[in-house]
């Protein structure tokens, strides 16, 4: 992929993966610049590539990471979750 000198950063994804990353900003209330620019200056300052989303705790009680494996967690993990 081509490294310019302006600001802009153009990647291709899946568009799956596009409708549900602009849904769940949406619900969040944030915009994909903001989330972008947020989490690369966090990797920036870092220098440790974390994880790009939050784990999302389910109504049945599995946390699902970035590999969307399934996890059980704890009544008390669940609560927290939802604080």
């Amino acid at each position: 992929m081509a490294k310019g000198e302006s600001g802009r950063i153009v990647i291709e994804v899946d568009p799956a993966l596009k409708r549900e990353l602009y849904a769940a900003l949406a619900l969040s209330g944030s915009t994909l610049k903001d989330w972008f620019i947020r989490n690369a200056g966090d990797y920036c300052t870092s220098g440790v590539q974390g994880s790009l989303f939050a784990p999302v705790v389910s109504a049945a009680g599995a946390i699902r990471n970035e590999t969307d494996e399934a996890v059980q967690v704890s009544d008390d993990a669940q609560t927290e979750s939802a604080e």
